[in-house]
């Protein structure tokens, strides 16, 4: 078998044709895919964010946008919180988060994990994986398999996912706004340090993918703590004086303040 024809990206899935559209933060089609932001944060912001835990009654509010809030979470794993919210002024991309965590709570390793998210073979040489040529109707038998984890919008997501194209290290998307616009996108296993603009990556190998121990740690943590997903806009979010919120780039596009420890 070979890799599949990546010189022609057709619309599929979610898309019959692709008009141009600047990001609204409101459409299916600017959902983050993965992420592109620096996936390797440093000790110091780690110590920072576990340092401002303080109680058992703690609730942490997450942005959905991209992957990067799970990797602050990873500073709080282990620790007893009253919850996890996950939040997105983009309903879409709440409910794509909704599917991303059911994803996480299924798999056994970070190489499950990897072959769930994109529905292709994974291979592993070492500790590099990489994307193995699999027949198409393997993958819509994954992506049949999942389909108990998604929801009305995510499953046209993910069906966009599991029919692009894809090499030994990527997938070729097109239509997404943050992942190559009304042009082909690619989303890579591990980071490449792109723009939005061009691509994103799951960044494994860094932060809560950095391997089967971390991601487990991980997995464990979310299936025993209570999770909430809101569709809400940050400057909505009622927090309280030991809440802590990951509140990514949002701050870039509008001004805000809440009660807590707050951490970009």
């Amino acid at each position: 078998m070979t890799y599949p024809d990546i010189t022609s990206v057709l619309p599929q899935g979610v898309f019959s044709e692709i008009p141009s559209h600047g990001a609204s933060f409101s459409n299916l089609r600017d959902v983050y895919l993965g992420t592109a932001d620096d996936s390797n944060l440093s000790q110091d912001l780690l110590g920072k964010i576990s340092e401002s835990y303080e109680t058992s009654s703690t609730s942490v509010y997450a942005s959905c946008g991209g992957f990067l809030s799970l990797n602050l979470l990873n500073a709080l794993v282990g620790k007893k919180v009253k919850s996890i919210s996950f939040f997105d002024i983009n309903k879409h991309s709440v409910e794509f988060s909704k599917s991303v965590v059911n994803l996480i709570k299924a798999s056994n390793s970070v190489q499950d994990f990897i072959q769930n998210y994109f529905m292709i073979s994974v291979g592993r040489i070492a500790d590099r994986y990489f994307f193995t040529p699999t027949l198409q109707e393997d993958r819509d038998s994954m992506f049949s398999k999942n389909k108990e984890h998604y929801n009305e919008v995510s499953q046209l997501i993910f069906e966009a996912i599991s029919k692009s194209p894809y090499d030994r290290d990527q997938l070729y998307i097109n239509g997404f706004m943050h992942v190559g616009g009304c042009g082909v996108g690619r989303v890579s296993i591990y980071p490449e340090g792109k723009h939005y603009s061009t691509s994103n990556s799951l960044a494994v190998g860094d932060g809560w993918l950095k391997n089967d121990e971390v991601f487990l740690k991980m997995r464990d943590w979310l299936a025993a703590t209570d999770i909430n997903h809101f569709a809400i806009d940050i400057k909505d979010l009622i927090t309280e004086p030991q809440d802590i919120v990951f509140a990514s780039n949002i701050d870039v596009w509008t001004p805000f303040s809440c009660h807590g420890k707050v951490f970009p």
